[in-house]
């Protein structure tokens, strides 16, 4: 076993024997996460330090500049995940950290789980099951997404996969983005449509975020963007928590000003969801958009991969 240290914060990670398998593989010694919690920056510290680790394997956990000061051993931060939004980049070049990255790597499994939360709710499977189960015979069908306009906010990795799957189901695309893409190969062969953010608020029968968490796009959808929306409108966020205004948006499908709400990220996790459990509208899942086991295993191997590639060059270096 050589001399470099790397640690897991990762719960899910740590969980995946496969993936510390292939991990320690590499002879590195590997320490893991076992307490199954999500670090916060004192305890994130404490990890870190206690084991002298050179690398760490970050998921959502936070890494600020003071994590990064306080951490003399850390030399490098690979990423377990698509997102870099909760790694200070501008500390991590400052004090010298390199990071390993690869995007989209769990575009289908987040595809697919807005799609299951746009089913269940549209043709009325989701409520059906719940009713039916407290002994309740509803015939009520829904309406098919084939005839709905899906409005798209962020034509990214994940947002661009899902509008490729959204074109067999034969629904109007919408989509909005801080970049104009109008002129891409791929939009314009498949035809969808860039518009306003206001133009897609208006319009959308379905609305799904898939934007990074920014200065720009925090709040990006609360009272003002609730005035606009139809009233049977369905949100849909599985981004981060500070897009949507959850309070807000849970309070408009109380009051049915919205069609309904479903959110798989939380301003703090794990979130606690039993006060909505008989409101049949509000679709609340622990944050597995990017969690099927292929996701995982593609994310896993990425961020092994950087490790083993960033301490091979250190090695030949020497």
């Amino acid at each position: 076993m050589n001399n470099n240290i790397v640690a897991v914060a990762s719960p899910s990670f740590s969980q995946s024997s496969i993936l510390v398998n292939e991990l320690s593989s590499y002879g590195f010694k590997v320490v893991l996460n076992s307490k199954n919690i999500r670090f916060n920056e004192k305890s994130l510290i404490e990890f870190i330090n206690e084991c002298e680790a050179k690398a760490i394997v970050i998921g959502l956990e936070k890494v600020s500049e003071k994590v990064l000061t306080s951490c003399k051993s850390l030399n490098f931060i690979s990423k377990f995940g698509v997102g870099l939004d909760n790694l200070d980049l501008n500390a991590c070049e400052k004090n010298g950290i390199k990071i390993g990255w690869t995007p989209g790597l769990n575009n289908r499994s987040v595809t697919e789980l807005v799609l299951s939360f746009t089913l269940g709710h549209l043709r009325n499977s989701t409520k059906a099951i719940y009713e039916m189960s407290k002994g309740i015979w509803n015939k009520n069908g829904g309406k098919e997404l084939s005839k709905c306009i899906f409005g798209i906010v962020g034509l990214g990795n994940i947002g661009m996969d899902l509008a490729r799957v959204l074109k067999g189901f034969g629904c109007n695309i919408l989509y909005y983005d801080i970049i104009d893409k109008s002129m891409s190969e791929e939009v314009m062969k498949l035809g969808f449509q860039q518009v306003t953010y206001q133009a897609l608020l208006k319009e959308s029968d379905v609305i799904s975020f898939h934007v990074p968490l920014t200065e720009q796009t925090q709040y990006m959808f609360s009272s003002e963007q609730l005035s606009i929306v139809k009233p049977d409108c369905f949100i849909i966020n599985t981004s981060r928590g500070a897009v949507v205004d959850f309070d807000k948006v849970c309070s408009a499908v109380l009051e049915k000003r919205l069609g309904g709400f479903a959110s798989d990220v939380f301003l703090e996790e794990p979130y606690d969801a039993s006060r909505w459990s008989e409101v049949s509208n509000l679709y609340f899942t622990p944050h597995i958009g990017g969690n099927s086991k292929e996701a995982v295993l593609n994310m896993g191997r990425s961020a092994i991969n950087h490790i083993a590639n960033y301490f091979g060059k250190i090695n030949n270096e020497k």
